[in-house]
Parts: C-alpha cells; structure tokens; sequence
C-alpha cells in the first residue's frame, strides 16, 4: 500500500480529524461577505483577510464530514464511492490544514490556483455519494434499515457553505456588473428558483414537473447563488420534491419571510434512487 493510501486508511484512528471537527466554526454573514468585497480595490489586504477565514474554516468544517463519514456504519463507508468521496475530503482537508498562511496578495495567488483545484476536484463529489447512496440503500436486508436523511442533509449543507466560501474568495477580487464577488447584487428570487427547479428536471427526467412560485415573485435581493446549482443534484439522492422544497425552504431561510414561499405542483413524488 502506497505512504498515501496508508495514511488515509490510519485516519479512522488519528485524532487530527477529531480535534479539527471539535473545533467551532465562525459564520461568515452575507453582510460581512459583503462588506469585505466592497472594500477589496481600496484596501488589498482584505483580500489576505479572506484568505486567512477560508485557511482557518474549511480545514474544520471537512473534519466534521469525515467524522460523520467515519461515524457510518461500515457497509456504507466501505462503498467504493463514498470511500472516494471520504478519500477526497481527506485530501483537501490535510492540504489545507498544511498550507502556510497567507500574508501578501502575491501569497494569496498561490492560494487560489491550489483552492481552485480542489474545488475543481470536488465537483463531482455529489454524484459520486448519491450513487453510493443508491447502492446500499439498495441492500435487500440491511439497505432499508439505514437511516441517512441526516447524514445526507448535513452533507448537503456544508457542501453549499463550504462551495459559497471558497467562491467567494476566488472572486473576491474580480469586478463584474451585478456581483460583489460571487454574490449577486439583485438577484430575482423566482428567477432564482426556477432554475432551481428546472435543473432538478434536467438531472432526474422527471419531464412532467410544474413549479409555481408563489408570494413576493417580483423580489429581488442580495445572495450568493451557489445553491440554486446544486438542486438537481441534491434531486439525485433526495427525490424531486425534497430536492424544491429545499430550495424553497433556503429562499425563506435567507429572506426572513414566509410570504416568499415556493408551492411545488405537478409529479414530483417520484424517487430517482430506484432508477
């Protein structure tokens, strides 16, 4: 076995993942994302400010996924791709602990050529844990005896929060109309979510799916939009109606009021996991 190999194979039993997941992690607001992108041209150092959060937070907020991962039973981490995902996380998690902290803006390049490639690399990450899903879940005896909803949530959830972190420093720097960073300045919130939805027809060929947006349709408001590309994925582990809901239920999350709510109409009870 390879010095690599060996050493994530030790990680079960090294407390670095435990100590680092024990950790409390600190919010990053959108107002303070905000904040630090308006500032960027007149002060550069905010830009190594940026960089120290992300060095500091998305070391501890891997280490609690792989210590959920490692908490699963060993059917489900023994899946070949859930221990792809688990090796993965590893990897980004023991490079980034180790970088050396970023004190100059010519530092802060060399940071995000190697923060780019990691969440290059975790693109396919989703796919790859919603198969694995799909396959132990399949288990005639033991597949319905799992109970992963929360797992599966927790994963969701910090994959979303991890991906707006790591965008939002990679364009922090980088000036476009309607974006302070990747957060968009006004975005339409029905607009918003409709692709949303449509994105989860296009991944699951639920062709017959109807959304209707209903509420304050013609808001508009500032936030990063990462989450709206992640629904039709989270429709390949969820289902269809999980997968709106979940954006419904972010929009109001971020907006404060229910008068933004999402209605979901039309066939959308169907599971894509028995496809």
């Amino acid at each position: 076995m390879e010095q690599s190999e060996a050493r994530k194979a030790d990680s079960f039993y090294d407390s670095t993942v435990e100590k680092y997941a024990v950790m409390p992690v600190e919010t990053l607001s959108l107002e303070q994302m905000l904040h630090i992108g308006r500032n960027v041209a007149s002060d550069p150092s905010k830009v190594v400010q940026s960089a120290h959060f992300v060095q500091q937070e998305l070391p501890k907020r891997l280490a609690r996924r792989l210590l959920d991962l490692q908490l699963l039973p060993h059917l489900v981490v023994s899946n070949p791709h859930i221990k792809r995902v688990y090796n993965a996380y590893f990897h980004a998690f023991e490079t980034l602990r180790a970088y050396p902290p970023v004190k100059t803006v010519a530092d802060n390049a060399a940071f995000c050529v190697l923060l780019r490639r990691l969440v290059d690399e975790h693109g396919p990450l989703l796919d790859l844990l919603a198969r694995g899903l799909v396959e132990v879940r399949a288990k005639r005896l033991v597949g319905p005896a799992l109970d992963l909803d929360r797992f599966l949530d927790a994963m969701l959830r910090s994959r979303i929060s991890r991906r707006v972190i790591a965008e939002q420093h990679l364009h922090i720097a980088n000036a476009r109309p309607g974006y302070i960073g990747s957060i968009a300045t006004a975005l339409d919130v029905a607009d918003a979510v409709d692709f949303a939805g449509q994105r989860a027809v296009q991944w699951t060929g639920y062709i017959a799916t109807a959304l209707d947006v209903a509420g304050a349709v013609d808001f508009a408001g500032q936030h990063a939009v990462q989450w709206t590309g992640y629904i039709g994925r989270i429709a390949s582990a969820l289902g269809v109606a999980d997968a709106v809901d979940f954006a419904g239920q972010r929009a109001v999350q971020v907006y404060g009021t229910a008068s933004k709510e999402v209605v979901a109409a039309g066939d959308l009870a169907g599971d894509p996991l028995s496809c």
